[in-house]
């Protein structure tokens, strides 16, 4: 059962970045229960205490207490934390995916899954650009604007700068791998 889990978990780690390009709430629900189910398989491993030993994650979680205590004395201190209690799962993505970036095997995969769908959002784009449609069949919808496979929405540009730097050590892993 625990391999199929961590092959679980895997998975929803590899699609992650698919999942952020098509809907927010797919990424959304993929971050949750990958939390869920890596809490699950630490604390069957007995490995709970030692996963979350982590300076980083100590220092987002001072971080979250921080924005939970300024949202109980807010004026709408309901909204508020309904607004920063959830802020606790990116903390525990970020265990989730250093825990499993410890494997030099998965790291090199997740890389080279990463650099191949960055890859393809940038020829879409390209594509898109002089063809007027892109691979799946969404019109250029502005004159100067490419939206890719986020079709009315205009943020390409803007997912492929944050994205940047996960493709920048996508190549220096595959090119230390590979030549």
């Amino acid at each position: 059962m625990f391999s199929s889990l961590n092959t679980i978990i895997k998975f929803l780690i590899y699609v992650l970045p698919v999942a952020l390009v098509f809907s927010i709430f797919i990424a959304d629900f993929i971050i949750v229960f990958t939390s869920v189910l890596f809490i699950i398989d630490q604390i069957n491993k007995k490995n709970f205490v030692n996963a979350f030993k982590n300076k980083y994650f100590f220092f987002f979680l001072l971080f979250w207490l921080y924005l939970v205590i300024n949202s109980i004395f807010s004026y709408d201190f309901k909204t508020s934390l309904s607004r920063s209690l959830p802020y606790v799962r990116f903390g525990i993505l970020f265990v989730v995916i250093s825990y499993y970036l410890k494997d030099n095997k998965f790291k090199l995969n997740f890389l080279k899954f990463s650099f191949i769908f960055l890859l393809l959002l940038c020829i879409d784009a390209i594509i898109q650009l002089f063809l007027g449609y892109n691979l799946i069949g969404f019109k250029l919808l502005h004159n100067s604007r490419v939206s890719g496979f986020f079709y009315d929405e205009l943020v390409l540009g803007s997912f492929l700068l944050r994205m940047y730097p996960i493709f920048l050590i996508s190549l220096i892993f595959i090119k230390k791998d590979f030549f």
